[in-house]
């Protein structure tokens, strides 16, 4: 008994077979991180940090629609005698690059090296530390990417799935 047929429909099984695992993927990816965020954040206590390293990295040169300024904020703590470095400036999946320059510029300002900052510190995992409490207007929007990515996820991967299995099972339509 043969699976597949042709070798154009073992290519096509292949794809869908993909698109199912990119599809899970960007399903898992958006709820852990959403929920591990609001978790965090719902959990957070706030501490003093000691700015390290504050830094904007300029674009690389090689391609003049993907310019991106990149910031590097490291920073050490201490809970209970412990002390912890961190470089995260948001909770949950933070992205550190900025189109443009001076926004990049602004979040580094805020934070000079040598000086004392507030940070914000999970209750429960004191290595997990980060300095940018989320306003109401940014978590909403998180959340929504969050969501968005799960529910395109969830389609790709459904419908991904159902395109398997009937192709799997030799249905043309």
């Amino acid at each position: 008994m043969k699976f597949l047929g042709s070798g154009t429909q073992s290519v096509g099984f292949l794809i869908i077979l993909g698109l199912v695992v990119v599809g899970g993927g960007l399903v898992t990816i958006g709820w852990v991180d959403y929920v591990r965020t609001n978790e965090v954040v719902t959990n957070a206590e706030q501490t003093e940090v000691t700015i390290l390293e504050s830094s904007v990295s300029e674009p690389d040169g090689s391609s003049s629609d993907n310019d991106e300024y990149r910031i590097t904020i490291r920073y050490e703590y201490e809970i209970d005698g412990q002390r912890y470095k961190s470089s995260s400036v948001n909770p949950g999946i933070s992205d550190r690059s900025y189109s443009q320059r001076w926004r990049a510029q602004a979040i580094v300002d805020k934070y000079p090296v040598g000086e004392t900052r507030t940070g914000y510190v999970h209750s429960a995992e004191p290595n997990r530390a980060y300095l940018e409490q989320p306003s109401r207007a940014d978590q909403l929007e998180n959340n929504a990417l969050n969501i968005g990515m799960s529910v395109v996820g969830g389609l790709m991967f459904l419908l991904s799935s159902i395109g398997a299995v009937r192709m799997a099972a030799g249905i043309d339509r």
